[in-house]
Formats: structure tokens, C-alpha cells, sequence
């Protein structure tokens, strides 16, 4: 069972019409904004307000200016904001120009001049309003990952920072003029987050280590993905080009955010993303399914102005602890059955394993109508170890994604009941698998492990499930479908019983088998002439529509 959350929106025409119109006259755009709003939401750019987002962008990238972006990206914050005001005074009192300083750029200079990032611009200078040229900013930035530049080649620094991963081929002619402004500043310092430090490894993965960014937050913006148990793969490395965030980046991990912090609202701008309430809603909708650790959010209120609020089933404090929770959680389980030698394949079918093992469906909040919240989530399906299908979906793709395999969650139906489940994709083909069917629960009240809906393709699983196909990948492969993949696929009757007798007789004693033509074949004639064969009883379950028996012996 899927969960529906309720929206709504509220359409008030004159606000509508007033927000247009203020909006085309007094916003100006720069190209690099959302590079801007990226830096901010990963911390590593504060902007010209320490209230609200102000990046500032058509600002003159002076000296004071593009030191404190490049301190504020490296990570150097706090280490800043530790130096006491009368250290601050003591490191400047030499330059003469030190009142032309903003006082929020003091102890950046101070800070900048104390470890040796800059120098004066003569004994008694410092120059902070001098505008930087595109080949001082990359020089500070090559310094900083441990390279030489010096005045042998100062002016091949801008190809040199090409050279190690970050600005473009295409984008340096761009960035050698003489004067920029911070909007060229943002875009230099963005991409440097995937160029590789004389040391070897990326900044992106520098901050990682450093604490500056969350792994979880990297993940989720797409910078890095996970690669096997301790490995991590930064997902623009190799790249002629870096890719840029775009408005829909900025709209979208605005809402992540929001989320996240269980934040009550949020201003959208304007866009061809935000011009309607069912685009609003969708976006929230793929930022929930994309997110699965975003817990317990009910439904919204869309206003005309741009404005939702948010609403949720439980407070940000009891939602937070259990993301935490969670995500130590998933650590153990994949440090607990997971391998180094291990496929892409076993790795699915192990974490799947475990799910269903550890979990049970939630039959009696189902029969009664009255399903927690926890049930809804991984929380509920990996922690508590009680779920709807919403929860197994979700704790599925948290385990794949957090070993390297990818993984989505689909929403349709199944059965005629609205349902969610998953799409994985091993070795580059994409399949549908579906947990909760996998774990049925029997007449007894007793639930075993099943292999019917372990990597489907849209042929087989369309038979008692229904989606928009418009909106998920083709899955046509049988390579890794547990019956292909396992040789358990019979084609006839003799061999159905052949093979049944065969495997008892060596001590396999519960046995799954898929009829390859299961139309015209007579299960129940051929479990008799096992059962005569062995002396035996045994238990049978048959799945009509995907033609698979159960055995058990």
C-alpha cells in the first residue's frame, strides 16, 4: 500500500499578477546564480547577508572579495572566525590601506596574510579593492591544492587549473580578462571542486573527508555516488566539461533542503518549473521518491506568490533522530552481509535477503486501516522491522544506492491497490524487483522468502502490476532474473519433475521453479508424481500469472 499526500493550492489572482510584474523589473540574473545557490547549500558560500541569500554577483571580484570566497570554499570558516579581534588589528596594522577593508573581510585578510596565501601588494599595502584578474584567482586557488605557480607560469594558471579537472577548455578565454566580477569568481571556484589536488585526490572529496561537506548531502547532490562498501566515485570526474547546476538544480535542492531541515515553508522563484502548482507538487513528489531518507513530510500548501508550506506527520527532532538512526543502521547491515568479492547481482540479492528476512509487512495496521507513519519509511522497514510497501521500496533503494547499485522507486498499482516498488539496473540493463511481493504473508500468519518478483522485466510484472512507463526505464533483459540466472526455468513436464526429484534427492528440500510454457501445464499433476516418486509430502504455492511453484518438501 502507497501512502497519498494531500496538497493544495491557493490561487489568488492579484498577488499573482503583482508578483509577475515586481519580479521582471527588479531581479537581474547571472549566468552562474545557480553554481551560487549550489556553494551556498553545500556551505561553502555565504553571500553578501548573513540574514538572507544574497549572492551578490555583479560585484567587482576584488582582492578582499575573492579571498574570502576562496577561504570560504576550502573549508577555512571557522578556522577564520577563530581569530580574536586584536590578533586580527595586529596582522593589519602594517598596511596603510587597512581601513579600505570591510570589516567582514578583516579577518579573512588577516587569516589569508597569517598562513601565507597572500602578501601585501607592497611593504605598507594590501590593496583589498584591486579587482582580480582571472589569472591571480587561479593562481591562489592552484597554491591552495598544493601546485607551484610563480612568474615562470603565472599566466599558463588558468590552463593549468584546466589541466587538473576544473574549468573547461571552452570556458578559459572566458575567465583571462582583466577584471572579473563574482559571478566569474562563482563559476571558477564550482568547478574546482572536481579538479585534482597535487596530492591526488579531488576537493569535493578533500571536503568530504574534512567534514566540510556531508557524504550524505554530496550524495544527494549528485557530486559523488557510492562505489561498493568503502570506496566513493565523484560523478564529474572524467568530464571535458563540468556539468553545470541549472534552475531546475537550484528549484530542486531548494526543496531537498527544505525537506531536510523540516523547514514549514519555502519561496520558489519564478520558472518554467514553479509556473504551476501541479509542476510544484510533482517536483516535491521526485525530490521524495529520489530521497527516501526524507521522512514523515503529509502534504503542502502552494500559494500564488510562490510561497509552500509545508506540513508533516511528526516533529523535526523525532524525524531527525531517526534519519540518524537509519543511516547508522544501513552501515551495519551492509558491513554485515556484504563482501568484497561480491557481483552487482549478489550484492542485490543479499541486501534483498536480508529486507525481507528482517521485515514483516505490516498486516495488521493494513487491516485496520490504520497504518503509523514508521510503516511508510525505511526507518520503519530496516529499524523497527515493520513496513508497507512504501517502506520495503524505500529501504530497498537505501541499501542498493549505498553500495554503488542503482536503484529507483516506481509508483502504480498492484492488484488494483496503489503500490510502490523498484527499478535496479545491474550491469547497465534495468529491472523491476519488488520486495514486499517478495515477502508474502501466508494463511498461517507466517512469511517466507520469495524470488517471483526478483528482476523482472515489464512483460512478466505487467501481468498484476500497472505504471506510467512514460516516467521509468524499459526493463526487457532476463540476464539477472533470479529463475534465468539460477538455471530453474523447466520448459516441459517431464522436466519439471526430473529436475524436482533430482534436487531432493541431493538435500535441496525447498525448491522454486519457473514453467517456461505454464498455460496448458498441470502443476497439480505433476507435484503428484513428484510426491509418488520421493515417498514424500509436501507443501505447494503456485503463482499463476508469472508461472512459478514453490515446493517444500
Amino acid at each position: 500500500m502507497k501512502k497519498t499526500r494531500v496538497c493544495f493550492a491557493i490561487i489568488i489572482v492579484a498577488v499573482l499578477l503583482f508578483s509577475m510584474a515586481f519580479s521582471s523589473k527588479a531581479e537581474t540574473h547571472y549566468k552562474y546564480e545557480p553554481e551560487a545557490w549550489q556553494l551556498h547549500r553545500l556551505g561553502l558560500f555565504a553571500g553578501a547577508s548573513a540574514h538572507t541569500f544574497n549572492p551578490d554577483l555583479g560585484a567587482p571580484l576584488t582582492r578582499q572579495v575573492g579571498i574570502t570566497l576562496l577561504l570560504n570554499f576550502f573549508g577555512k570558516r571557522s578556522d577564520v572566525e577563530a581569530l580574536m579581534p586584536d590578533e586580527v588589528s595586529r596582522i593589519l596594522q602594517k598596511y596603510k590601506d587597512q581601513s579600505e577593508i570591510f570589516a567582514w573581510a578583516r579577518p579573512y585578510l588577516a587569516y589569508a596574510v597569517k598562513t601565507g596565501m597572500v602578501a601585501g601588494t607592497s611593504n605598507e599595502t594590501i590593496s583589498p579593492n584591486n579587482i582580480l584578474d582571472g589569472y591571480s584567482f587561479a593562481a591562489l586557488i592552484l597554491r591552495h591544492l598544493g601546485y607551484t605557480v610563480d612568474r615562470s607560469n603565472f599566466t599558463h594558471s588558468i590552463e593549468m587549473l584546466n589541466k587538473i579537472g576544473g574549468i573547461s577548455s571552452s570556458e578559459t578565454g572566458l575567465f583571462t580578462k582583466s577584471l572579473l566580477i563574482k559571478n566569474d569568481g562563482i563559476r571558477i571556484i564550482y568547478t574546482t571542486l572536481f579538479a585534482t589536488a597535487k596530492d591526488g585526490q579531488t576537493v569535493v572529496e578533500k571536503l568530504i573527508n574534512s567534514g566540510h561537506i556531508s557524504l550524505e548531502k554530496a550524495v544527494a547532490y549528485n557530486l559523488v555516488k557510492y562505489a561498493g562498501v568503502d570506496n566513493i566515485e565523484v560523478v564529474n570526474s572524467g568530464y571535458v566539461t563540468v556539468k553545470r547546476p541549472t534552475m531546475y538544480d537550484q528549484i530542486y535542492y531548494g526543496i531537498y533542503e527544505a525537506l531536510y531541515n523540516y523547514e514549514s515553508k519555502l519561496v520558489l522563484p519564478d520558472s518554467p518549473y514553479t509556473d504551476s502548482p501541479q509542476k510544484v507538487f510533482q517536483l516535491i513528489e521526485k525530490c521524495l521518491q529520489e530521497n527516501p531518507h526524507l521522512f514523515y513530510y503529509s502534504g503542502c500548501v502552494y500559494f500564488s506568490d510562490g510561497t509552500v508550506k509545508f506540513q508533516y506527520s511528526k516533529d523535526s527532532i523525532t524525524g531527525i533522530n531517526q534519519r540518524n538512526a537509519l543511516k547508522q543502521r544501513i552501515e551495519e547491515i551492509v558491513r554485515e552481509v556484504i563482501t568484497p568479492e561480491m557481483s552487482d547481482y549478489e550484492m542485490e540479492l543479499a541486501l534483498h535477503d536480508y529486507l525481507i528476512q528482517f521485515c514483516q509487512y505490516d498486516k495488521n495496521g493494513y487491516e485496520k486501516s490504520d497504518i503509523p507513519p514508521e510503516s511508510y519509511n525505511a526507518y520503519g522497514a530496516l529499524c523497527l522491522g515493520t513496513a508497507v510497501c512504501e517502506g520495503y521500496a524505500e529501504a530497498m533503494k537505501l541499501l542498493l544506492n549505498r553500495v554503488g547499485i542503482e536503484c529507483q522507486i516506481i509508483t502504480g498499482t498492484a492488484n488494483d491497490e496503489k503500490h510502490a516498488w523498484n527499478i535496479v539496473k545491474i550491469d547497465g540493463e534495468t529491472y523491476h524487483l519488488d520486495a514486499t511481493y517478495n515477502d508474502p504473508v501466508l494463511s498461517d500468519g507466517t512469511s517466507t522468502i520469495r524470488y517471483h518478483y526478483f528482476n523482472l522485466t515489464d512483460m512478466e510484472i505487467e501481468k498484476d502490476h500497472v505504471w506510467n512507463r512514460r516516467n521509468y526505464p524499459a526493463c526487457n533483459s532476463t540476464k539477472y532474473n533470479y529463475y534465468v540466472y539460477n538455471s530453474l526455468i523447466v520448459s516441459d513436464y517431464q522436466d519439471f519433475i526430473k529436475l524436482t526429484v533430482n534436487s531432493v534427492n541431493n538435500g535441496i528440500y525447498n525448491l522454486t521453479l519457473k514453467i517456461k510454457n505454464s498455460e496448458n501445464f498441470n502443476y497439480i499433476s505433476a507435484v503428484k508424481e513428484v510426491c509418488n516418486r520421493l515417498y514424500r509430502s509436501c507443501t505447494v504455492l503456485y503463482n499463476k500469472e508469472l508461472g512459478i511453484v514453490d515446493l517444500m518438501f
